[in-house]
């Protein structure tokens, strides 16, 4: 079982470094910015054990 909101902000990962292209042209890897950001967010939310498993 997988957890709902993760899942869903890895498939808007390739928006959002999209975005962050658009958003800091390509100032030193502008569009790594918001990816390494989203990561972050995504690493740190991530629920130490899923519901059902040991």
């Amino acid at each position: 079982m997988r957890p709902t909101w993760p899942a869903v902000m890895l498939a808007l990962l390739l928006p959002v470094t999209v975005a962050g292209t658009v958003l800091f042209g390509y100032w030193p890897h502008g569009s790594l910015v918001l990816m390494g950001i989203w990561l972050a967010i995504i690493a740190l939310g991530w629920p130490e054990t899923v519901p059902g498993r040991r």
